[in-house]
């Protein structure tokens, strides 16, 4: 299970701090106060993700394939996965709608913080009706910088493990932003796979 299908390949995570730009802004790169009319991500495959703001605590996902399959996600604190439904067409098809339940509010859910640590219960109930209960475990690195195309951000990766199945992510979280950008996705035993994003922007700009 992915928030969204869009893997490639991705340097090293001890490469992420190799290259350092000045602020965003020296490129016209977008920030947080672009958020509210979208920031999309490129990889690249050419897929595409676009994050707006939903509610306190919630980020909306929109993902687009470059032959154009497609998907909507909500993020708590724009890191934690809450729900998924594929889109076709420009029409949600709700009979795929996976949605992930926590013990607390979106909002209340912590935000990264570098070298901190998150163990939680989650519980996730799938197309078919099944509930899925299980302890999750999700770990804050350091503060590094990435760069994504001409755009340079500080940046926490973050790793959540869903124990009940050893299913993995890897997250990108920009505190300047606010958002995370799904990284790496990998099932129990399996290498990770992993994705590259070659441009960040306000979506106004496309």
């Amino acid at each position: 299970m992915t928030r969204s299908i869009l893997f490639a390949t991705l340097l090293p995570a001890l490469s992420f701090s190799a290259v350092s730009l000045p602020a965003a802004v020296l490129a016209d790169c977008p920030t947080a106060a672009d958020l509210p009319g979208g920031i999309v991500v490129t990889d690249i495959d050419a897929a595409t993700e676009t994050f707006y703001p939903l509610t306190p605590g919630v980020i909306r996902s929109e993902y687009r394939g470059a032959e154009g399959e497609g998907s909507q996600s909500f993020l708590g604190q724009g890191v934690y996965w809450l729900q998924y439904i594929a889109v076709e067409n420009d029409e949600l098809i709700y009979d795929t709608r996976l949605t992930n339940a926590y013990p607390m509010k979106p909002v209340d859910m912590p935000l990264p913080k570098p070298g901190g640590a998150w163990n939680t219960q989650s519980a996730t109930l799938e197309e078919t009706g099944y509930i899925r209960k299980g302890a999750q475990s999700t770990q804050f690195g350091t503060m590094t910088r990435l760069t994504i195309g001409a755009c340079g951000y500080d940046m926490i990766l973050v790793t959540i493990e869903y124990l009940h199945d050893g299913y993995q992510e890897m997250v990108h979280y920009f505190p300047d932003l606010g958002i995370g950008l799904l990284a790496g996705t990998a099932n129990d035993g399996e290498e990770m796979i992993l994705t590259t994003f070659v441009s960040i922007q306000a979506a106004n700009e496309n």
